[in-house]
């Protein structure tokens, strides 16, 4: 082609030239052709799959402290070459990155596995032990039998495995509630440093100061659980914040989950008894190989700080006067301070965290302030956001500016609208001390809102006063849409926003009133939409922990998880089904049968429960808190409709998750269960004209979802559908 293109472009004289000359024309190019050639030959000898990336174990990257003994790995893989697959993988992980990559998989070879698998791949080494670190890496085959580079090196890093390895004792002061505590504890290191980590946990929520510097950025650690069965504990590399010598760990301490108003009664320590307190373990390992523990005891020092309360729904009080400067540094005098109490220890299991923290994410900066009358001013932050204002402001100590946080101004009007509110005031106070310019954001609680109103503030503040700290679980958002309609983009981009605010520990229900609960009913109909936009494998992990743990001992699902006292709904159909939809979605997502496994036993009792007060295979028994069709837009669906509708879908996944954990006799079972249903169903509420129940949207969508309509009916019932629609 280039030397016909180059011959192309001669004069009409040129064609008498010599074959000499042609040949000298052609031959360079079609030399330099077949150079190439041969360069890709040679190259074309490795694998058309690049080295994998984006490794991960048990969902997250490089992932500190976690106790599964056998921890699964996935990876990515991509090639220049379309169509390409893997064939095969290789996994080698080390105790050190030096014996990774010099070829010495101490810890476990997989050898080479022929398998087109990247994740879920189950750890098959050496038995894991507290503290282990293990590095890793993969290489694959193409196609052709050719081998990848080695991907980069990751690495994870084992937890406290045993209830044993924990040897800190809860903390509090003196018993007392109010004002939320700050702890403290001076160290010294006596040998070089080679690692160190922190641990720690709180029956409330706690953010971590070591040598004067915050550990960390996690917010509300930690998660959302049922206290009175579990707690999460976050693990921090605090090797660059020590020092060889005298050293100083602090915390803030406050309600948290643990500790504020939850429920329709909003009462305070719905999980257990006052005080809040805290927990926390450091291991430092010197260059030498021996090792040093600083728990928390007697020996630390608590006293008051500058948060007077703080809460979920309420928001925070912060009198700047009251910081104690230097407090968390080394020469700090704490003569005044008291000895902390140490707390009976606590029944319930401390657990790993598995999921993302949560965390700020982004920063919004206002789009336009006004000034509804004298002394008040609105900043609009241009979306709806979760997280928290950050107030930048100057003035004579004393002055106490107010943060209100509302989604929507009062129609006609630029004053915020907080009815939708209802008894969560979402207000910060600020107190300053004084200095020249001041910063402060909130520590234990969030907001919901678009709008911040801003009162007492000293002369009038300009529009940089306040920006938007975005705050949520977290998980990576993973996908993206976008179209040529513009109402549609923006439909998506709410959806993200949506998602991200009400990913909080928890799948919430929403992000501003005084509720923010894990509504079952919500994360069901949401998962796998969740999963398509973001990372959740990890999130969704977490919250079936909280889901077994609200389990009932008759094996029923409450309508939110973790339970709080006050919500009614107990094996409510649609939302209790959750337990069983969630963890086969997430198989269907992520390839997960560890998580079928884990819950499957809960599973079946549930379906149990179901069948043993509905013998006639139509659910119109034990329908606590029966919402039915949820808002319903046009027509009210019956609910003993819907229910059986719903018992049937979880009967048909049952038998499919039975059967890829290998239980065909119940398999069989499920299977029978499913088709009693569907026979009972089509018997009760199908009409041979193909109407289904009351003739809803809701019904028909049900019925074919479900597979609950004879053969011959179907494009009858969808006929009705679509002229309902139509209509």
């Amino acid at each position: 082609f280039i030397a016909a293109g180059l011959l192309g472009t001669l004069p009409c004289g040129a064609a008498t030239i010599s074959q000499v000359e042609a040949a000298s024309l052609i031959g360079a190019p079609f030399i330099m052709c077949l150079v190439l050639l041969t360069i890709v030959a040679v190259t074309g000898s490795k694998s058309a799959l690049k080295a994998p990336v984006e490794l991960k174990c048990e969902y997250l990257s490089d992932p500190m402290g976690i106790d599964i003994n056998k921890p699964r790995l996935s990876w990515l893989v991509s090639s220049d070459k379309s169509g390409e697959v893997q064939t095969s993988y290789q996994i080698m992980v080390a105790s050190t990155p030096e014996l990774l990559l010099s070829g010495s998989a101490y810890r476990w070879d997989s050898g080479q596995v022929k398998s087109n698998l990247t994740a879920q791949i189950v750890y098959g080494g050496k038995p894991m032990s507290s503290y282990q670190k293990c590095y890793w890496n993969v290489r694959v085959c193409d196609s052709a039998g050719t081998v990848s580079e080695p991907s980069e090196t990751a690495y994870w890093e084992m937890g406290l495995l045993e209830p044993a390895d924990w040897k800190a004792k809860w903390i509090a002061r003196d018993g007392e509630q109010e004002p939320n505590p700050i702890f403290r504890k001076c160290f010294t290191l006596c040998k070089p440093i080679k690692s160190a980590r922190a641990y720690a946990t709180a029956l409330g929520s706690y953010r971590l100061q070591l040598n004067g510097k915050r550990v960390g950025n996690d917010i509300l650690t930690p998660d959302f659980t049922d206290y009175k069965k579990r707690a999460t504990y976050q693990t921090y590399d605090i090797t660059s914040q020590l020092t060889q010598g005298d050293n100083v760990v602090g915390a803030f301490l406050g309600l948290g989950w643990y500790g504020s108003e939850l429920g329709d009664t909003l009462n305070t320590y719905s999980f257990g008894e006052p005080p809040i307190r805290l927990l926390v373990q450091i291991r430092v390992e010197y260059t030498d190989g021996s090792l040093e523990t600083i728990v928390t005891d007697e020996s630390w020092k608590v006293s008051t700080g500058p948060i007077i309360k703080s809460t979920l729904y309420d928001g925070e009080i912060y009198d700047a006067r009251l910081y104690q400067s230097g407090w968390d540094s080394v020469n700090f005098d704490d003569s005044k301070w008291k000895k902390a109490e140490v707390m009976p220890p606590h029944q319930l299991e401390i657990s790993a965290q598995v999921c993302e923290t949560v965390q700020i994410t982004q920063i919004l900066k206002p789009i336009r302030m006004m000034n509804p009358s004298e002394g008040v001013y609105v900043f609009d932050m241009g979306e709806n956001m979760v997280g928290w204002g950050r107030l930048k402001v100057s003035g004579p100590a004393g002055s106490a500016v107010r943060m209100r946080f509302a989604e929507a101004l009062i129609p006609g009007t630029e004053n915020i609208y907080t009815e939708n509110l209802r008894r969560a005031a979402q207000t910060d106070y600020y107190t300053l001390k004084g200095d020249s310019i001041e910063f402060y954001e909130p520590h234990f609680t969030y907001h919901g809102f678009r709008y911040v109103e801003i009162t007492g503030f000293p002369g009038k503040p300009s529009l940089d006063a306040v920006e938007g700290c975005v705050s949520h679980t977290a998980a990576p958002v993973v996908s993206n849409f976008e179209c040529s309609n513009k109402m549609v983009n923006q439909l998506y981009r709410n959806i993200i926003r949506s998602q991200r605010g009400n990913t909080y520990s928890i799948p919430t229900d929403c992000p501003q009133r005084d509720e923010r609960m894990g509504w079952t009913g919500d994360a069901n109909v949401f998962c796998m939409t969740s999963c398509f936009n973001m990372s959740m494998g990890g999130f969704y992990t977490k919250w079936m922990r909280d889901m077994d743990d609200a389990l009932s001992p008759e094996g029923v699902w409450p309508s939110i998880a973790p339970r709080v006292p006050g919500y009614p709904g107990e094996g409510t159909p649609a939302w209790a089904d959750a337990g069983v939809v969630i963890p086969w979605t997430l198989y269907l997502m992520y390839g997960d049968t560890r998580i079928l496994e884990v819950h499957y036993p809960s599973m079946v009792k549930w379906i149990a429960h179901i069948k043993k007060f509905n013998a006639n295979y139509l659910w119109r028994e034990k329908l606590s808190g029966d919402y039915g069709d949820w808002v319903p837009g046009g027509a009210k669906t019956p609910g003993d409709v819907l229910a059986t509708a719903v018992w049937a879908y979880d009967a048909w996944i049952m038998t499919r998750i039975a059967r890829i954990l290998g239980l065909e006799k119940e398999a069989e079972e499920h299977e029978t269960l499913y088709q009693n249903i569907k026979k009972a169903f089509i018997k009760a509420y199908v009409r041979p004209n193909g109407e289904v129940g009351n003739g809803s949207q809701t019904c028909y969508v049900l019925a074919l979802k479900m597979g609950l309509l004879p053969d011959e009916l179907r494009e009858k019932a969808a006929a009705l559908l679509i002229e309902d629609v139509k209509s």
